[in-house]
């Protein structure tokens, strides 16, 4: 087995790290933006896939306090890009841990409105299941991370 260089190996944590999480991240902001636009402009969503859209998108649980969940996602995904674009340019790891505590928070609402759209609302929307994918892979990308930097930041 190859044994590998610590500081290469952080390198290799960080490449995976920050490319898979942009990608989920942009998905994410693509989703939010096109729940929010059709929110704001009163569309129907085109849903192929599933027939619960319009149901869930409208319900009492799609806002908080006035502000649709869509527009706070694309918040999220907005943030997450943000500072992952600036870990990689100033290399500051607090940007990271940052991005980790929000996934928390985005990967605890993901469950908790996914488990609303099966067993209250019993209605699937595509697009908020696409949200919340995005969101626990954020969520999953950003813990194996901080763990892997842990083992990393050891064996220095």
């Amino acid at each position: 087995m190859m044994n590998l260089n610590p500081s290469f190996k952080k390198l290799l944590v960080n490449n995976w790290y920050l490319l898979g999480t942009l990608v989920l991240s942009l998905i994410g902001f693509i989703d939010s933006t096109y729940l929010s636009l059709a929110y704001f402009k009163g569309e129907n969503l085109n849903c192929a896939f599933l027939s619960g859209c319009e149901q869930v998108t409208t319900s009492a649980y799609s806002t908080i306090l006035g502000v649709p969940l869509a527009l706070i996602g694309l918040g999220f995904y907005l943030l997450v890009f943000v500072f992952l674009i600036g870990y990689w340019d100033f290399k500051k790891q607090f940007l990271l841990k940052i991005v980790y505590g929000l996934s928390i928070i985005a990967f605890g609402m993901s469950l908790w409105l996914t488990a609303v759209q099966i067993f209250i609302l019993q209605a699937l929307c595509q697009y908020c299941l696409i949200s919340a994918i995005t969101s626990t892979g954020i969520f999953l990308l950003s813990f194996f991370y901080q763990r892997q930097l842990k083992s990393v930041l050891k064996d220095l």
